[in-house]
């Protein structure tokens, strides 16, 4: 699939958005990091970008493991 120059560059703000998201995690900000993934999630969906949304959804799998651990071990 081509994309065009508008399509370009909400893959660079969702590729932005899931760095940051990223970020968030690794620094134990759950909640920000939640909504940054699922933000980009929402916009690689809009304009099908498979990329942007298989790794924002890897990382919510990953927030979803956490919490579930957490909720295993509490």
């Amino acid at each position: 699939m081509a994309f065009g120059q508008r399509d370009r560059k909400i893959i660079k703000q969702i590729d932005s958005i899931n760095s940051t998201a990223l970020i968030y995690y690794d620094n134990n900000d759950i909640v920000k990091s939640f909504n940054g993934f699922n933000k980009a999630k929402a916009l690689s969906e809009n304009i099908k970008d498979d990329y942007g949304n298989a790794i924002a959804n890897y990382n919510l799998g990953n927030i979803y493991d956490l919490m579930q651990n957490y909720i295993i071990l509490h």
